[in-house]
């Protein structure tokens, strides 16, 4: 691979330049709660008044109020208990059943996680499904073979005869049975973020010692060695608030295994003290660390080094790398005639890094297949192109 010619003056091998620290203490720590049970309750009435000073909620009120609208109480789901073999499942609003879904459910179990099912009590069909067709099929399976049991530990004569709750109303019509579908599947619903996802995933570890989930264990695991480096995800709260060694993008984190997640809180920690985490570090890491062990080569710390060293001195930021690799890959992508909609590749991230890394005249060991990534060759014209050659690292991209 020929030598990148860096329009700044700059030279490998880069010298990484120490920054004062910004702060003594992350003063994010004040408001991190993954560490902590918070010991406070919201009564209904608490949430009523609140609902009740809101503008928007009263107008919606009052709308609907203005429409003389009444619900009975027979229009109003409500807990009934069924036959398990009466329950069908519409093929005209259910996708086919997953087994591979259920066999990850069985593989996490929780008995307390089961749900209720969902549904109408059609006068023709019976109970019929509009949600929850794999937690009938796994009540099934374990009253089955004898592993959901009577009060007396005594295995049920058969499975279709156990009686389960199913939450819905009689209806003669599918349109309910589709709307209820479309509410439990989140039309409707506040969805859950991110955050919010392994921060109750984390607290059912930490606060309440349930260790029976795999996957519950596993990003407990990885938080603990990103608090390690003191990185630590921010809450919804603090979503757009920058504080060192900070992270906003849960998703990139959940994803990465806990290599990289250790390579990257190292890297930040060391380099980037005074700096938001940016997606682009979690993304680079997991590249490299996977590249690398699939060759068995080892990440030195030299080779973090230099790598930040070259990161701080061409582009001065995570973020300012990352905006120009974006920049390169359309500029890559408009070379070769390809039109594509996507702004940005992910993937491209830790390839990019290790090409320039080598390009500038890096010495460490690394795997040849990361150096042929996004590189395309036009056998007819005789033409490489190679993405780095399409950085220009003299445009400034963080303000």
């Amino acid at each position: 691979m020929e030598a990148l010619e860096l329009k700044l003056v700059n030279t490998f091998p880069f010298k990484w330049k120490e920054m004062p620290v910004a702060f003594a203490t992350n003063p994010y720590l004040q408001y991190y709660e993954l560490n902590k049970y918070v010991a406070t309750f919201r009564t209904m009435k608490d949430n009523l008044e609140t609902a009740c000073k809101d503008s928007a909620v009263t107008v919606a009120l009052g709308k609907l109020i203005d429409t003389g609208i009444k619900i009975f109480p027979h229009e109003m789901n409500r807990a009934i208990t069924i036959r398990l073999g009466d329950y069908v499942i519409p093929d005209d609003l259910q996708r086919i059943l997953d087994t591979p879904h259920l066999a990850s459910i069985l593989n996490n179990l929780n008995p307390t996680c089961l749900d209720i099912l969902k549904g109408i009590v059609h006068p023709v069909l019976g109970p019929s499904s509009s949600d929850a067709q794999h937690t009938a099929a796994i009540i099934a399976l374990l009253v089955h073979v004898g592993i959901i049991v009577d009060e007396n530990g005594n295995k049920y004569d058969n499975w279709q005869d156990y009686e389960y709750q199913m939450w819905g109303r009689e209806s003669d019509s599918f349109a309910d049975c589709r709307i209820q579908f479309q509410v439990s599947n989140g039309d409707g619903k506040k969805a859950q973020t991110a955050y919010m996802k392994i921060k109750n995933q984390i607290k059912t570890v930490r606060i309440d010692k349930d260790t029976s989930n795999k996957s519950h264990v596993e990003i407990t695991k990885k938080l603990g060695v990103a608090e390690s480096y003191g990185c630590y995800p921010l809450s919804d709260k603090f979503a757009n608030t920058e504080f060192p060694n900070c992270f906003s993008h849960i998703n990139g984190f959940a994803k990465s295994p806990i290599e990289a997640i250790e390579l990257a809180c190292k890297y930040q920690s060391t380099y980037f003290y005074n700096d938001e985490l940016n997606s682009v570090v979690w993304s680079f890491w997991r590249q490299i660390q996977s590249g690398f062990s699939l060759y068995n080569i080892q990440i030195t710390d030299k080779l973090m080094y230099e790598l930040a060293s070259l990161v701080q001195r061409v582009f001065k930021t995570n973020y300012a790398f990352k905006e120009a690799i974006d920049a390169a890959f359309k500029e890559w992508n408009a070379a070769r005639g390809v039109v594509t909609d996507k702004k940005r590749e992910e993937a491209a991230y830790g390839p990019a890094l290790i090409q320039m890394y080598k390009s500038c005249g890096g010495t460490e060991q690394i795997p040849r297949s990361m150096l042929q990534e996004y590189v395309s060759t036009d056998i007819l014209q005789s033409v490489t192109y190679c993405l780095i050659d399409y950085i220009d690292e003299a445009r400034i991209y963080y303000v």
